[in-house]
């Protein structure tokens, strides 16, 4: 593995609740990742990460996995301006919070791949939609900005209902 997807701070934080309990959907689709494709994280991404998932046993976790190879500390790759202008204006994408971490961290990797429930990824402007409009939006992917990130910078947007199509794992 040279580097593998990036999983966002939210479904980090589901699937490490469900870690320390052994059991749920997001531990067995997660472990999947790790093991068969890896997980890509930046300094950065890994701070959002250790700020939300706090103390002892994720840190254990994570010094773990990095040993391991499953989860692989890559450069961020910043996009240019006037991409993230586009991102942010025409989009309405969020400025702030660590949200544009993981599209520069999805950036700096081969696989070029994001694993994300949040409706940021996929329409920002949808958020005070109705669950079921912003259901349809990530289970179809039909988010302005999913779509966008496809098709200029060939990223993938993908939530946890499309992750054993999109990854090769078992």
């Amino acid at each position: 593995m040279t580097d593998g997807a990036t999983v966002d701070t939210m479904v980090i934080s589901k699937y490490f609740r469900e870690y320390l309990r052994d059991r749920g959907d997001v531990l067995e689709l997660v472990e999947g990742i790790l093991r068969c494709v890896g997980v890509a994280l930046t300094e950065k991404l890994e701070y959002e990460w250790k700020s939300t998932c706090r103390g002892q046993a994720f840190i254990e976790w994570l010094t773990d996995e990095l040993k391991k190879g499953r989860i692989v500390l890559v450069d961020r790759k910043v996009l240019p301006s006037n991409i993230m202008k586009v991102i942010y204006q025409r989009f309405g994408f969020p400025r702030k919070g660590g949200d544009k971490e993981v599209l520069f961290c999805a950036n700096g990797t081969q696989r070029r791949y994001i694993l994300s429930e949040d409706i940021h990824f996929y329409d920002p402007k949808a958020k005070e939609a109705s669950i079921q409009h912003k259901k349809r939006v990530k289970d179809f992917r039909q988010g302005a900005l999913c779509r966008y990130l496809r098709r200029e910078l060939g990223i993938t947007v993908g939530a946890l209902c499309h992750c054993k199509d999109d990854l090769p794992i078992t």
